[in-house]
């Protein structure tokens, strides 16, 4: 057995892992040097941008920087305010997910390590460092960065595995707590879950003493698989067994839970649609994407989900180790999850499950590849977000170039900018820009701007292109080029039924993701200029449609008597005489007087409900715990 201490905040590690001990800092040229007694005010060394990232080709640089971050938070207690730490803490959120739920990361970096054991643990091994190996794949050179934090100072490599522990349970209380809410409001371990004819109080409360043995549903979900076919032909039957104590609860028997819903049992043949439950479906997309996909609708929420996050894209056997764990726990009485609550294990629970599901395995790849094909895409973005969608699954067409084709005709192209302010010519792309401009060029009119620029007076336009080029990566600009994409496609279609005002706001916003100069951003900002113009074309068509008398009156010249205004007459509230106005689909001619210019089109009213107007309908009663009504209201267009 490992040797062991009695003291894991002595610097044993050190004499540990080296022959003598270590040298003092100066002797490591990339170790942060500390300031001098007495000089506080000493500058903070600075690193590159990509010492941040967990795979930078220089480690000690990041490192370097991992040092400095943990003293700011061993002085300050305050993570959110240190860069490289809190995206350590952010990564161990997803450890109960990726790597175990219930095993301390302190035992998983020992073993992972091979450093000793501290007195008074149990003999853990991780001889062929397979959950090590986990711990690795979410935060790469987990391993050289220990052991680097250990050579510099022990106490360091102590304050992160601690923070790291912190963060993991956190992480696990999230999830806990997303499962136990989804069993009430969404319904999650129904079977039907229109239809709750056994026990409604599982639907309305989260007391949890009302689970497990108490409730109907709840004990056939926990109990083994062989009591399934008594549960289903007798319930009496099956209650009268388990209050006897006939039927047993244990963390070595596989529960019902993890069967598809009438499974019918046969003995002997306990892995036949093993781990293919609908549960673990609801399950796996409440976890990874949200609670409006437990049955396999789309992401409602705007934020980036779990998936998304931690670049989840097939789920693998920890993550349906732990699926099935917390489906467990949900449909039981205990208020707390941990590894052994007194009544069952979950630890041992979850590692059985793990031993059934061996990595690479036939029998793991078949109940894998089922679930995924049937859990919400995990590329997908949540709503408004092209995240994780790939380019051979997005659409090859242009959505803005195609929903404003036909309805503008594009005559010019401006450049708008993210405040939509100032407006300035550019040149088409292919190349067939206006003769005028390209004449002027080459005639040399173009001669001052071109010397400014060799003169440095584009100094600084340069610099930040520079600087955006070397920050961004590819897959950063590719994420902002998808997402500019997204939303203004939102944007077109407001364009095209009328809502000029809405459409407006989305492009803008667009153009705050679109790097300035590429062709999306140039087409966004050529939509969002026309949009401005439609808005200000289309007030003013109001204005004279409304008001054709005091129009006349601003032309006629000034000699002339003012015309009398016709008497005005009263609005008929009939819906089908009241005139509904809406705009020109065609823009107007602005060099052609108000007089002389078309008519308004106008569009007979269909009934009350007005085609491009807000309709209110029925209001849904208040929500369960909320108070507020929700308004059934649309534009209909």
């Amino acid at each position: 057995m490992a040797n062991t201490i009695n003291n894991a905040d002595t610097p044993y590690l050190s004499l540990f892992l080296l022959p003598s001990p270590p040298s003092p800092p100066t002797a490591v040229p990339w170790m942060p040097a500390q300031p001098a007694p007495g000089n506080d005010q000493q500058d903070p060394p600075r690193y590159p941008p990509e010492a941040l990232s967990f795979e930078h080709i220089h480690n000690e640089e990041h490192v370097a920087m991992l040092v400095n971050g943990l003293r700011a938070v061993k002085s300050t207690s305050d993570v959110q305010s240190v860069e490289i730490v809190h995206k350590y803490h952010l990564k161990a959120r997803a450890i109960p997910m990726r790597v175990h739920p219930l095993l301390p990361v302190q035992r998983i970096l020992y073993a992972g390590l091979s450093l000793p054991l501290v007195e008074g643990w149990t003999g853990y091994q991780d001889d062929k460092r397979v959950v090590f190996g986990y711990l690795k794949k979410l935060i790469p050179n987990i391993d050289h960065t220990c052991r680097a934090l250990i050579q510099i100072d022990p106490h360091l490599f102590t304050l992160l595995h601690t923070r790291l522990q912190i963060a993991a349970l956190r992480g696990l209380e999230a999830n806990t707590r997303s499962f136990n809410e989804a069993s009430v409001g969404k319904r999650l371990l129904l079977e039907d879950p229109l239809l709750d004819e056994f026990e409604p109080k599982l639907l309305v409360t989260l007391d949890k003493s009302l689970r497990g043995f108490n409730n109907i549903t709840c004990r056939h979900l926990i109990c083994p698989m062989e009591y399934s076919e008594l549960y289903q032909r007798d319930r009496d039957a099956f209650l009268a067994a388990v209050d006897s104590g006939e039927i047993k609860i244990k963390a070595a028997k596989i529960p019902t839970l993890c069967y598809p819903f009438g499974h019918k049992y046969v003995p002997g043949w306990l892995d036949e649609n093993l781990f293919e439950s609908e549960l673990a479906v609801r399950g796996i997309n409440l976890l990874l994407v949200g609670s409006s996909t437990i049955f396999g609708g789309p992401p409602a929420s705007k934020n980036r989900s779990t998936a998304a996050k931690h670049e989840v894209v097939e789920v693998d056997p920890p993550i349906l180790a732990l699926i099935y764990t917390l489906l467990r726990h949900t449909a039981s009485s205990a208020r707390e999850f941990s590894g052994n609550d007194g009544v069952f294990r979950n630890d041992v629970f979850y590692r059985n499950i793990r031993q059934l599901l061996p990595e690479g395995s036939e029998f793991t790849k078949r109940v894998l590849g089922k679930l995924n094909k049937k859990i919400t895409n995990l590329r997908s973005a949540p709503k408004g977000k092209n995240t994780y969608v790939t380019p051979e699954d997005s659409d090859e067409e242009d959505i803005v170039e195609d929903d404003f084709d036909d309805i503008y005709d594009l005559e010019e192209e401006v450049v708008i900018t993210a405040k939509g302010t100032s407006l300035q010519p550019f040149a088409p792309e292919d190349g067939k820009g206006d003769e005028q401009d390209d004449q002027g060029r080459q005639d040399g009119q173009g001669e001052q701007d071109d010397k400014g620029r060799q003169d440095g007076q584009g100094e600084q336009d340069d610099k930040g292109g520079q600087d955006d080029t070397d920050n961004d990566s590819p897959e950063a600009r590719e994420v902002d080029e998808r997402e500019a994409h997204s939303i203004a496609a939102v944007g077109a279609r407001f364009a095209r039924q009328g809502k000029f005002l809405q459409a407006l706001v989305c492009l803008n916003e667009a153009l705050l993701f679109a790097k300035p100069g590429t062709a999306k951003h140039k087409e966004i900002s050529t939509c969002a200029t026309l949009v401005s113009d439609r808005m200000a074309k289309d007030a003013q068509t109001r204005k004279t449609v409304r008001s054709p008398a005091k129009s006349q009156l601003s032309q006629a010249p000034l000699e002339s008597p003012a015309p009398s205004s016709p008497p005005k007459q009263k609005r008929s509230r009939s819906p089908s005489t009241a005139p509904v106005e809406e705009p020109l689909v065609a823009p107007l001619d602005d060099d052609k007087p108000a007089s002389e210019r078309p008519p308004t089109k106008k569009r007979r009213q269909r009934g009350p409900r007005m085609q491009g107007a807000l309709v209110p309908t029925r209001q849904l009663p208040p929500r369960a715990g909320t108070g507020r009504t929700t308004s059934i209201a649309s534009y209909r267009a």
